[in-house]
């Protein structure tokens, strides 16, 4: 079902463009750190296994939203009506949906965490068929979940003349099934499961690997608490009829995750350890040939 007439105007009212040039000049630096972390896996050869798959898809779901985000904003600034009705599906679905794997991601990551800590059960080895599975299956049901909530009318593409389109989630029942089961059982679960890695490895003895372990969960719960704070107030109130919500209190909101998206790619570096190891390599590189160039041009004085 849709609310939309190709007769409207389509680009933004003033309001609207001047926070999404905020918004685009974030991204743009988002896109720069986000990139340049992904040629630093390349150029230093980090081995990309299925151990590393779950930071992975989060980092690229956050490449793809800031993607996302400028064809948006080309698309409204240069509009052609003949494809209207597509570009107003996409934005009102696109990021809902990406919102979605991530924070589905994030909960499967710590599961298998879970295990691997607390059961000593490698998933990645024994369970690889099944993680691939998972992987491939959760978006097709979340894709079909939003399918049949918009042909049914549960769920409708509102557009407003001057904002971007969004999703009216018309019946409560929807919006309760909605929060619940994609928002707040997957956070709850991650919380659980990291928590009691922690009480675990406080009651066995400390070695080596438990002590990385220990390390590894505590850096997870600060990146978890720093998503869910700058992350989580959009991924709740998306699912609300955005007329409910103040304009100020939405410009806040998606700042945030705009900014979330942006420090991402330094703030990784506590999901996986690896991602920590390429950017302490670029800083020493840098360190060293500032060091070098001091040398040299010392030398040159005397």
């Amino acid at each position: 079902m849709k609310m939309f007439d190709n007769n409207l105007n389509i680009g933004w009212n003033e309001l609207t463009l001047s926070r999404n040039e905020i918004f685009l000049i974030i991204v743009f630096i988002g896109i720069f750190l986000h990139s340049l972390l992904w040629f630093q896996l390349l150029i230093y050869k980090i081995k990309i296994d299925l151990t590393f798959f779950f930071s992975l898809t989060y980092l690229l779901t956050d490449f793809i939203l800031m993607l996302a985000f400028i064809i948006q904003y080309i698309i409204r600034t240069n509009f052609q009506r003949s494809t209207y009705g597509f570009v107003c599906y996409f934005e009102a679905y696109f990021i809902v949906y990406v919102d979605i794997i991530e924070t589905i991601f994030l909960t499967c990551l710590s599961i298998c965490r879970y295990f691997d800590i607390v059961w000593n059960k490698n998933v990645y080895i024994n369970y690889r068929k099944l993680i691939l599975f998972i992987s491939i299956i959760l978006p097709i049901l979340i894709i079909i979940n939003m399918f049949i909530q918009n042909y049914y009318g549960w769920s409708i593409v509102l557009d407003e003349i001057g904002s971007s389109c969004s999703i009216n989630n018309k019946n409560i029942y929807v919006i309760i099934f909605n929060e619940i089961i994609l928002f707040f059982i997957p956070i709850i679960i991650s919380f659980y499961l990291n928590i009691q890695c922690l009480i675990y490895l406080k009651k066995r003895n400390c070695s080596k690997t438990n002590n990385h372990n220990y390390k590894l969960i505590n850096r997870f719960l600060i990146f978890y608490l720093i998503w869910l704070i700058l992350w989580g107030p959009f991924v709740f109130i998306e699912q609300f009829y955005t007329k409910l919500i103040t304009n100020q209190i939405e410009f806040i909101v998606i700042l945030l995750t705009t900014l979330d998206n942006t420090i991402d790619a330094f703030l990784v570096s506590d999901l996986d350890q690896r991602f920590k190891i390429v950017w302490k390599k670029t800083y020493s590189s840098i360190l060293i040939k500032l060091k070098l160039k001091r040398t040299l041009k010392i030398h040159s004085i005397l």
